[in-house]
């Protein structure tokens, strides 16, 4: 079955943003030094919210998208290279992208 890499760029494009948020909320934490910042503390909760929100449209990106067309299993890797053919841990089924029809 060709999955098609763009939702594989999606997925990955939210996962480094959730990353991000979450270290510049982590960041954001340590420079807070006074509790009556309150500026601060918002600014932090919405790095926070906004990492949670990124990291969970990636799952749902992922879930809906990337997983095996058979069994419905999980088990595709969105950096999986160019060309390769991985199989499905559930029931084995060949899963690629369609990189081959895009060139």
């Amino acid at each position: 079955m060709k999955l098609q890499r763009k939702w594989a760029w999606i997925a990955m494009a939210f996962f480094i943003a959730a990353v991000l948020l979450a270290i510049a909320a982590c960041v954001m934490a340590e420079l807070i030094t006074d509790s009556r910042c309150t500026k601060e503390i918002w600014i932090q909760t919405g790095l926070s919210i906004g990492a949670l929100v990124s990291s969970t449209v990636a799952e749902i990106v992922m879930r809906k998208h990337l997983c095996c067309p058979h069994c419905k299993a999980l088990s595709v890797n969105p950096w999986q290279k160019r060309g390769t053919i991985h199989y499905c841990s559930q029931c084995g089924a060949a899963l690629s992208f369609d990189d081959s029809e895009t060139k």
